[in-house]
């Protein structure tokens, strides 16, 4: 059943809220047609918009909020902070999401907490069609595991989606959240389409940096991975990826290997992996994530090398990358020995070179 509401406060037609969302890359695969997200195009890789009404939202936060006391003061200081939304003209297309002018630590945590739950569940309705006569928290059974994602909820055609939610006002804190978020989800053992790791940024100075949400879908590597020197390498594949400045390719990366390590090994000890699998997604991942974050192509020694600035100030640059051909074998699943690790110093210039195809170095700027 849909409902349409002209939205009238005073008189006036109320903004729709157009809230940030990030998506790695796995997530933004597993995206159905049906998803209701605007993707924004001009921004980095998985960028998207939740869009809903003001009434929308508070309606979400009511209804699935964490805290008893949020019909009390706390409803009343949501309402008075979230950036005055509640009363803004249909031509002010700025309405959004923030705890601005909230100092006290409690009430933040709270707050943050409940506006997580809402946000977190509008997404997963609109992106994935999850109903929500289904949203519900997951009962503690500690014969499962005593670490549980909040929520599940299911679809139209009855397919299960677990997902742990979290909010924070730190902006620091968003990698801690979503550490502990992926804990939950990739420990939990019953079975899911998806199973995701949440977490919401409210800002409390949008001067700084504007509230957002971070969606993962944590890959799943097998319990018992073969302790081969081969394995070993391309689980170090994923740190590779991640020093040259490719997160997203390191994600969907790990994301395909876990798949390829379920597989039965060979006789040889060395997994199999089925032709089913498309070498080609990781290649245009890498490449589209090349071009989004500008990487730079360094020549050193007839080698060719790719990565970024990690640091530049006080009058020195310091570039860390790796060779090019190493990551084309990653995103085949293989791994290339480029040689012995060793440290060289030369003129100006300080250079580290890895066994692992990576580099480190250090120059004038």
């Amino acid at each position: 059943m849909n409902f349409h509401t002209e939205n009238f406060q005073g008189g006036h037609v109320l903004s729709d809220i157009h809230h940030p969302v990030r998506l790695d890359t796995s997530t933004e695969k597993m995206l159905p047609s049906s998803a209701l997200l605007t993707k924004n195009s001009n921004a980095p890789i998985g960028s998207f918009s939740l869009t809903f009404s003001p009434e929308t939202f508070l309606h979400a936060y009511a209804l699935l909020g964490k805290n008893p006391q949020r019909y009390g003061s706390d409803l009343s200081q949501y309402l008075a902070t979230v950036n005055d939304f509640f009363d803004r003209r249909a031509t002010i297309q700025t309405a959004f999401l923030s705890l601005v002018g909230i100092t006290q630590t409690d009430a933040k945590k709270r707050l943050s907490e409940d506006l997580s739950v809402a946000l977190c569940s509008l997404f997963m309705v609109d992106a994935f069609g999850v109903t929500w006569d289904t949203v519900a928290q997951i009962p503690l059974n500690s014969k499962l595991s005593r670490k549980r994602p909040d929520f599940e909820g299911f679809d139209i055609a009855g397919n299960r989606h677990l997902f742990e939610a979290k909010g924070t006002t730190n902006l620091a804190g968003v990698e801690k959240a979503l550490i502990q978020a992926i804990s939950q989800v990739k420990s939990y053992p019953e079975a899911a389409i998806t199973k995701l790791a949440i977490v919401s940024f409210l800002s409390t100075d949008d001067r700084l940096f504007p509230s957002q949400t971070f969606v993962v879908d944590p890959p799943s590597l097998p319990d018992n991975i073969p302790p081969t020197k081969r394995v070993a390498q391309l689980l170090h594949g994923e740190k590779v990826l991640q020093f040259a400045g490719l997160p997203q390719t390191a994600a969907a990366y790990l994301k395909a290997l876990s798949v390829m390590l379920k597989e039965e090994p060979s006789d040889d000890g060395v997994p199999s992996f089925s032709y089913t699998w498309k070498f080609d997604a990781l290649s245009s991942i890498l490449e589209e994530e090349n071009k989004q974050n500008n990487l730079q192509a360094r020549e050193v020694n007839g080698e060719a090398f790719v990565g970024r600035n990690i640091f530049e100030g006080k009058g020195v640059r310091i570039f860390a990358g790796a060779t090019r051909g190493q990551m084309e074998a990653l995103t085949k699943l293989k791994f290339l020995s480029s040689g012995e690790t060793y440290l060289r110093l030369e003129g100006e210039d300080r250079q580290s070179f890895f066994s692992d195809g990576t580099c480190l170095i250090i120059e004038n700027a």
